[in-house]
């Protein structure tokens, strides 16, 4: 079977998270894939649809402690020839049971 690549094809740019659902204070990393692992540039990560993470090459962001503002919906965006943008992931931090 042979794959066409298409700038139309959905899924040509994924975010992957390690989960969809986080502890407050796990790490969360995210990382933006590209089809067949092709190499893409000037990368965004956004939350909520606002970006709030830029580089020029690194596909990968980790938020080392997370905590009840990080719930919300991630996609991220990136550059090969055109601009790619995954679809958005929901991402849920439950709070810690005090006692």
């Amino acid at each position: 079977k042979t794959h066409i690549l298409c700038p139309y094809f959905p899924d040509w740019l994924l975010l992957q998270v390690t989960s969809r659902v986080f502890t407050e204070g796990d790490p969360l990393a995210l990382r933006c894939h590209a089809w067949k692992n092709m190499p893409v540039y000037k990368m965004l990560f956004y939350k909520d649809g606002k970006p709030f993470r830029f580089s020029s090459q690194d596909s990968e962001f980790t938020i080392l402690q997370t905590n009840l503002s990080h719930n919300g919906i991630y996609h991220c965006s990136g550059e090969r020839r055109r601009r790619y943008t995954s679809a958005g992931v929901s991402i849920t931090i439950k709070g810690t049971i005090s006692k």
